[in-house]
């Protein structure tokens, strides 16, 4: 199981705080908080990310970001 799912199953599980989350997968207890702010504004529960595959989760929480430049320039095709 990837780090991504087991850290979202941990913290669905609701038993351990993300200090002791981050300890138990060996990563920092704000990457722990990370995955669940980046769960939370994607709209992803434990039940989804069981529905997805480890690629399509990582899509889903951390979806490319347009340069601000480029957003710019999409936006001007807009009007």
């Amino acid at each position: 199981m990837s780090k991504l799912r087991h850290t979202l199953q941990l913290l669905h599980r609701g038993a351990l705080s993300t200090r002791q989350i981050g300890a138990a997968l060996g990563i920092s207890k704000s990457t722990v908080s990370e995955i669940a702010s980046y769960a939370r504004v994607a709209g992803v529960d434990w039940a989804t990310a069981l529905r997805l595959n480890g690629d399509e989760l990582q899509a889903r929480l951390y979806k490319p970001t347009l340069a601000r430049e480029a957003r710019h320039l999409s936006l001007q095709h807009l009007g």
